[in-house]
């Protein structure tokens, strides 16, 4: 029930391999999972985060958006609708953004009054959304076919629209471009093109001007920004087992680590440290230091790395960049999991010379 606070869930627990602590966040036998691994999702002081729950174990049951402290405390409901997209929170922690339909909603996260921020009429969310570091624009791919189920078809007919919250006001800024990740410093945000056979990756700054082209030729398995440096880091292509980089104009990536095959990575908002799950083998989540193009195991998260995305740890940094959240169905249900990066694998002379 929306505004209803639940006594803690958390459990404390350390890695049996790395002896890493890490806090089990939720435990309720329903599904709990981290929202992305690119959107805003903890306050600015790392302090909360906002995630996913679902209703019910039923296959097809609605996803209610809680918040959390980092510290597992202060657990709470802050929507009770059914068709709740794209979340993000405020940098401040005082207000949860998504999307309804063809709106921009907010959600006061202490007296959990919601309103209408902004309406693109006739629209429709495709997915992954991503909010200004000043809190000001909400940015989503969106939509204007009609309930349509086909996603490939979707991702090369959108608009990307930019919501100005302080306004009220909802335009598209760009036509066929999928934001994937957004600069920590405000420059703008690293897009997708997905109409031609290859796709696009480019540089789009917030009133849609494209900045520049990283690559035509290459692809990512997935693949975010790197801090604020407008390089694009992300993880090699199966089976190429490798975290690759590219910048703007440079067109071919070129590998910073390899080893494992990285899956899913994510860099802190300095750009310093990428932190990525791992599959084919699961060989777990991996901490990567740019710095010395080297990596070392933070934990085994035990994850059944099936096609669900709830079986994906989709790592993140929080934004002090000292703990690293995760999804894991170990249990057999997915839930949260915040790891507490010891001090010494925050050391880049500890990690030797390039792999």
């Amino acid at each position: 029930m929306k505004g209803k606070r639940y006594n803690h869930e958390r459990i404390a627990r350390q890695d049996s391999a790395t002896g890493v602590r890490v806090l089990q966040l939720t435990s309720f036998p329903t599904m709990s999972m981290t929202i992305g691994y690119t959107q805003n999702i903890f306050s600015q002081d790392s302090s909360k985060l906002i995630f996913l729950s679902q209703r019910t174990p039923q296959r097809d049951s609605p996803w209610d958006l809680f918040m959390v402290g980092s510290d597992g405390s202060g657990l709470v409901q802050l929507t009770d609708v059914d068709d709740l997209r794209s979340p993000q929170l405020s940098p401040d922690g005082k207000t949860a953004y998504y999307i309804r339909g063809p709106s921009l909603w907010a959600v006061d996260t202490q007296t959990f009054q919601e309103r209408e921020v902004a309406v693109l009429e006739g629209a429709s969310a495709v997915y992954g959304s991503h909010l200004s570091p000043d809190g000001r624009y909400f940015f989503i791919p969106m939509s204007r076919a009609r309930k349509s189920t086909d996603w490939q078809q979707m991702l090369k007919d959108n608009l990307l629209v930019r919501f100005d919250i302080r306004k009220g006001v909802a335009e598209p800024i760009a036509e066929n471009w999928v934001a994937t990740a957004n600069d920590p410093e405000g420059k703008g945000l690293m897009c997708i093109n997905f109409t031609g056979k290859q796709k696009v990756y480019g540089f789009l700054r917030y009133d849609g001007a494209l900045e520049g082209i990283f690559t035509t030729t290459h692809d990512f398995a997935h693949s975010t920004l790197l801090g604020p440096t407008v390089r694009v880091q992300g993880c090699a292509l199966y089976p190429e087992r490798a975290i690759l980089t590219v910048g703007l104009g440079e067109e071919v990536p070129k590998p910073l680590v390899k080893g494992p095959y990285f899956w899913h990575s994510s860099s802190n908002l300095d750009g310093r440290w990428i932190v990525s799950d791992t599959n084919w083998p699961n060989e777990g989540l991996k901490l990567i230091s740019v710095e010395r193009r080297s990596f070392k195991t933070l934990l085994y998260p035990g994850n059944s790395a099936g096609h669900p995305q709830w079986t994906h740890p989709h790592p993140s940094f929080s934004p002090d960049g000292r703990k690293v959240l995760y999804n894991s169905d170990a249990t057999g249900i997915c839930q949260l999991y915040l790891a507490e990066i010891p001090e010494d694998l925050l050391l880049p002379e500890n990690y030797g010379t390039a792999t």
